[in-house]
């Protein structure tokens, strides 16, 4: 195999380790939200982020939080930010 052939898979698993990671945390944000029986408007409110965020996230439209946010989002949703990325099974 090329090695451009070789950089071009390494990039793509990248990106499907990127896609799983983000598929995780939004199953586990909508997980939690749903077994504290929040709205996510109130899981938003709580955690000091506009009401609209939870939604955003939860439908895939906002990709890349940042830490301060994944802090708030855990903190509206009472847990932590290990809890919100951990992918299933890596216990």
């Amino acid at each position: 195999m090329s090695s451009k052939k070789v950089k071009k898979a390494k990039a793509h698993a990248k990106e499907e380790l990127d896609e799983r990671t983000l598929n995780s945390m939004i199953q586990n944000v909508r997980k939690r939200r749903h077994d504290l029986a929040l709205t996510q408007t109130q899981a938003s409110l709580d955690g000091g982020l506009e009401p609209q965020y939870f939604t955003a996230f939860e439908n895939g439209l906002r990709r890349n939080p940042t830490l301060v946010t994944l802090n708030k989002m855990a903190k509206g949703l009472k847990t932590t930010m290990a809890a919100l990325v951990t992918m299933p099974g890596s216990s």
